[in-house]
């Protein structure tokens, strides 16, 4: 932008005679604070980006020392670092040379896993607000399980994540499904795992109770690696933001019931990939999983502990047990 004498002079007199700042100024005189700066010889040049990488010449054996030894150090601290040492850059030179030769992470490679029909069942649970109930709140758990090979899904609201929670919920998706996989896949929750040391796991007997009833393996999942189970983890993301996102955090007993109307009529039915894969859904409910409802008749009638009907059931709207008397075997 050129500026007349007249101007130059009126912003020299304004700045040095009145002291007034930069900034007035160029407020009062309607031009940019570069022009004025210019006009009073305050503008330094900019460096080139190569010239600013030179300022950090010296110092590159230091900062891939300590890169190598701490890879995620942040660039503000190396600043700190080197800023005694002489350094006579700004932190946003340095930010820049360490973004070029920070140690980057080794990506880890992904196998995809397919299953075969009525081989595998994937179970996790997602924490989805609480529930007002007489004298305070609960908290309101989703049980999610889904068939691996053909991505169907079955789901219930839950209080507790207990061991009789669970075999109560694994019932309902047996009776759901009419029979149940070959495996169950978890996680390593303490509802699941009571002790792991690598490859030694120790279930809890709870559980082998139901899995030796339904004639069902159980498998887990490498701890910290929930990948592994990754298609019943998108279906609770399916759920979440289809349903359960932007609601409130908590909510009545009534909403409860509507939200367990809603699962049964749209989540179960209209999941992820629903449309495309109803035809394997229906082919894998109806043929390889309802096999291991006859495998598990055969297996009680083989000399296997046998249990009343009422042990499977859930409990009462009070949270009573079955009665002692009908908790055979």
């Amino acid at each position: 932008m050129s500026v007349t004498l007249e101007q130059e002079a009126e912003i020299r007199r304004l700045y040095f005679a009145e002291h007034w700042p930069v900034g007035t100024v160029s407020a009062q005189l309607h031009h940019h604070p570069e022009v004025v700066r210019r006009v009073l010889g305050l503008d330094t040049p900019r460096q080139s980006p190569a010239e600013r990488l030179l300022l950090v010449e010296p110092y590159k054996d230091f900062i891939a020392q300590t890169l190598k030894k701490y890879p995620t150090l942040r660039a503000t601290r190396l600043f700190d670092m080197v800023k005694p040492r002489g350094y006579p850059g700004k932190v946003r030179t340095l930010r820049a040379y360490v973004a070029t030769v920070r140690p980057r992470p080794p990506r880890e490679a992904y196998l995809r896993v397919s299953t075969l029909p009525g081989e595998q069942a994937q179970v996790d649970w997602a924490h989805v607000g609480k529930v007002r109930v007489p004298g305070g709140e609960r908290p309101l758990w989703a049980f999610v399980i889904v068939l691996s090979w053909s991505r169907a899904m079955w789901g219930e609201f839950i209080f507790d994540l207990s061991v009789h929670a669970l075999r109560r919920s694994l019932a309902r998706a047996a009776e759901y499904f009419g029979g149940n996989t070959r495996q169950w896949l978890f996680d390593n929750p303490k509802t699941v795992v009571l002790e792991r040391h690598g490859d030694a796991v120790r279930f809890h007997p709870r559980l082998l109770d139901a899995s030796s009833h339904y004639c069902v393996s159980l498998r887990l999942c490498t701890v910290r690696k929930p990948n592994q189970k990754g298609r019943v983890e998108r279906a609770i993301r399916y759920v979440r933001e289809r349903f359960l996102e932007g609601a409130a955090t908590t909510i009545g007993t009534r909403n409860v019931r509507r939200t367990v109307c809603w699962w049964a009529e749209n989540a179960v039915k209209h999941g992820p990939g629903a449309g495309h894969r109803r035809g394997r859904c229906e082919a894998e409910v109806s043929g390889s999983v309802s096999k291991t409802k006859r495998w598990a008749r055969a297996g009680r009638a083989g000399g296997g502990r046998r249990r009343h009907r009422c042990c499977t059931r859930p409990f009462d709207e009070a949270g009573q047990r079955c009665p002692r008397q009908c908790r055979r075997g």
